[in-house]
């Protein structure tokens, strides 16, 4: 095996790890520690790829967004052709499917977001910009098929 497959499979290794570690235990209480000892990692080797705890977490973040955004990109396509309400209930049932099929980012997604660590807001903000603009872009078009109730326009569903 040549030194860059290894080195790949080494990531690899550690971001599964990392995963399974900050899906069960939270941002709080992970530590670079248990991540070495609970799935055989040296610790030369996982400081030699990854700098602590929160480069660590901030790439499981960035691996899930793209994995979520590249899932919802992949099946939006026929919601589009789908009346208004259908495809907004069946948007929000992708997420549930996605979370479905991998499990351990529900729990990580809920720490990005809702227990976000105050360090690192911005950073995970970042992340975020791309699945929160493709979202946006599809909510504003099913608004737009909406025929809305008197009074309420479309930037003030779109905000809602």
């Amino acid at each position: 095996m040549k030194q860059q497959e290894r080195q790949k499979k080494s990531k690899e290794k550690i971001l599964q790890a990392a995963i399974t570690e900050f899906s069960a235990s939270g941002y709080d209480k992970v530590t670079m520690e248990n991540i070495c000892t609970r799935h055989g990692i040296s610790k030369g080797m996982m400081y030699h790829y990854y700098s602590g705890k929160d480069d660590l977490f901030l790439l499981c973040v960035q691996n899930m967004y793209q994995m979520m955004q590249q899932y919802l990109e992949e099946n939006m396509a026929e919601l589009e052709k789908k009346d208004a309400l259908h495809a907004l209930k069946e948007f929000w049932m992708l997420r549930e499917s996605f979370f479905g099929e991998h499990p351990p980012f529900k729990n990580i997604f809920e720490n990005a977001l809702l227990r976000t660590p105050k360090h690192l807001q911005e950073e995970i903000s970042r992340l975020h910009q791309p699945l929160f603009e493709m979202n946006q872009t599809f909510l504003k078009g099913i608004v737009l098929k909406m025929q809305l109730r008197g009074g309420l326009r479309n930037d003030q569903v779109l905000q809602y």
